[in-house]
């Protein structure tokens, strides 16, 4: 059975493309997972895949590091917490300074592909210190260090293949102890592959939750699978390593700026609640009101604009993605000191009626009941599984890189009331004849149904373009 990280792996990129046209001759591996690939090209069509995953990413750049980028670290501090301002006066946080003899090496990180977001955070000396290691089996894991706020925890970790045949990556997690959230969000680094002699250097993301009080006290876990991915030639040596986290690191860099102001899309009322500037990124939340006649599945296009007090120096901090489920969206992190001004901008938003996010299908025969224009079915009894397919309109750009990927809650009801788990569910989006199609795969778990059963649409792409701005300061 595969782990979770295996699963997503397998089930690849859930937001399909995002931009990778645009990043040139930037190396791309499988580690950095979050919804970036080179579209392949067949004729006259062109193809992506993606799975459920619990962030969409959008144009994330890349990069080889440099052996000029140093990171830096910090010893855990005191107890702390994030200031909270309102939006009339957000400060900016400066760079921790680090001593330089507790500083990681740059040649661990040389030539690591990593997005352009971590490779600031390791650069601005944010990434504390770890280096850890324990062998087990014939590899050799190494925690470097690791970087960690209120949202999110970032990783850095080598392994050293010393057995006699290849292996490769298949989990990478941290444990904080029971009943204590904590997800993997994506791994980026060197090739997954690892062959006899080989180290792998890489930096994986962890999702966290906002209103927990994270202990010091942390285990990495990490597993390596002898043969390839999808084809394993052994069975999966799985290592702990204990370790000390930093929780309150960078907590007096954080600052909170309370918003709690409407914007207004086609007729749609959403609440912009706070934004939170951290060394790891910016993080704004926002709400739907209640009273809204749509479901609301993404902001379009959502801009930071941000100004310094002499109006001289502006950012345009770069969207990195959504945390599903949570109604938050990731910027990069960005160097201005007090911004006298903020705004947010979108180009609209992907919604549709509340009775259009049902789907009524007799999963034996694939007839769709009830669901959204343009939707068929497909049942494969052999496999257990339903097959989805929508035409989404015209291809274009556009919606390929702004496109919410078609996806399904995890549960759907039968018609004697009984929940069901979907199974290993996985996307595919393409450009068909000039119509852009998107699939669905979802496994119908174990145990029999009553027919028909009901689906809850979770993400779908049905843009309303219509721009608008909230000054928040």
């Amino acid at each position: 059975m595969m782990n979770r990280e295996e699963e997503k792996l397998q089930q690849d990129a859930e937001r399909a493309v995002r931009e990778a046209q645009n990043i040139g001759s930037m190396e791309l591996n499988e580690a950095t997972r979050r919804g970036i690939g080179q579209g392949k090209k067949r004729a006259s069509r062109r193809r992506a895949t993606y799975g459920t995953g619990a962030v969409t990413v959008a144009a994330v750049a890349i990069i080889a590091w440099s052996s000029s980028l140093m990171p830096g670290v910090g010893s855990s501090g005191g107890e702390s917490a994030p200031r909270v301002v309102t939006a009339a006066s957000p400060q900016a946080q400066a760079p921790v300074k680090q001593a330089a003899s507790e500083r990681l090496s740059s040649k661990d990180f040389y030539a690591v592909g990593m997005d352009a977001n971590v490779a600031r955070i390791i650069e601005d000396g944010y990434m504390s210190a770890v280096n850890q290691k324990i062998s087990k089996d014939g590899y050799t894991l190494t925690v470097l260090g690791e970087a960690m706020d209120n949202r999110k925890m970032f990783v850095a970790f080598s392994v050293k293949n010393e057995t006699n045949q290849a292996a490769r990556v298949s989990q990478s997690e941290v444990n904080f102890g029971s009943n204590v959230p904590s997800e993997w969000l994506s791994r980026m680094g060197t090739d997954d592959q690892l062959k006899p002699g080989m180290t792998g250097t890489y930096i994986v993301e962890i999702g966290l939750a906002p209103d927990e009080e994270y202990p010091k006290d942390a285990t990495f876990r990490m597993g390596m699978t002898p043969g390839e991915f999808g084809k394993p030639a052994g069975a999966e040596v799985v290592i702990d390593l204990p370790f000390q986290a930093h929780p309150q690191e960078l907590m007096d860099d954080i600052e909170t700026v309370q918003v709690n102001q409407e914007m207004t899309v086609s007729g749609q009322k959403i609440q912009v609640k706070n934004l939170e500037f951290s060394p790891l990124g910016i993080y704004l939340d926002y709400a739907e009101n209640e009273a809204n006649t749509k479901r609301l599945f993404s902001l379009i296009e959502p801009k930071l604009k941000l100004k310094d007090k002499a109006g001289t120096k502006i950012e345009n901090p770069r969207f990195i993605g959504k945390v599903y489920d949570q109604d938050t969206l990731i910027f990069e992190g960005a160097k201005i000191e007090d911004p006298s001004s903020i705004a947010l901008s979108v180009a609209g938003i992907s919604a549709i009626d509340p009775e259009k996010t049902r789907l009524i299908v007799n999963t034996d025969t694939g007839k769709v009941i009830q669901g959204i224009e343009g939707l068929t079915a497909v049942a494969d009894p052999a496999k257990n599984q339903l097959i989805f397919e929508r035409t989404a309109g015209d291809y274009s750009q556009y919606d390929q890189i702004n496109a919410d990927a078609f996806m399904l809650e995890d549960t759907f009801t039968d018609a004697s009331g009984v929940q069901h788990k979907l199974t290993n569910p996985r996307g595919q989006r393409e450009d068909r004849d000039g119509k852009m199609v998107e699939s669905a795969t979802i496994g119908l778990g174990e145990g029999t149904r009553t027919q028909p059963v009901e689906f809850q649409i979770r993400s779908l792409w049905n843009p309303i373009l219509e721009a608008a701005e909230l000054q928040i300061k």
